[in-house]
C-alpha cells in the first residue's frame, strides 16, 4: 500500500483521494472482479471507503480497529497506551 514498502511515494494532496482511485486500478490490473478485502487501522479507513464506493467489487469486508471511525479511542487503547495511568 503506497507510501509503505518498496512503493512510490503518492502524489501529494489526500492520501484517502489518492488511494480511492489507486485501488479500483489495482483491482483492474490483477483482473479482479471481486474480492475480499480486509484493513487495519488506516488500511481499514481505506478499505471501508473502497466498499462503499465499489459495492459491486467487494464480496466481503474486514475492518479491524479501522480509522476514522467515531470521535475517539476505544477505552481499551487507553489501557494499551498507559494513557489512564498518567490522566
Amino acid at each position: 500500500m503506497p507510501p509503505f514498502g518498496r512503493s512510490e511515494t503518492p502524489p501529494k494532496g489526500k492520501l484517502l483521494d489518492f488511494y480511492g482511485e489507486f485501488f479500483p486500478t489495482f483491482l483492474d490490473e490483477l483482473e479482479l472482479d471481486q474480492t475480499t478485502v480486509i484493513g487495519h487501522s488506516l488500511g481499514g479507513a481505506v478499505a471501508l471507503r473502497l466498499a462503499v464506493a465499489n459495492t459491486d467489487r467487494i464480496a466481503r469486508l474486514g475492518l479491524v480497529a479501522p480509522a476514522g471511525l467515531g470521535n475517539a479511542p476505544p477505552w481499551w487503547w487507553n489501557a494499551l497506551t498507559a494513557r489512564a495511568l498518567w490522566q
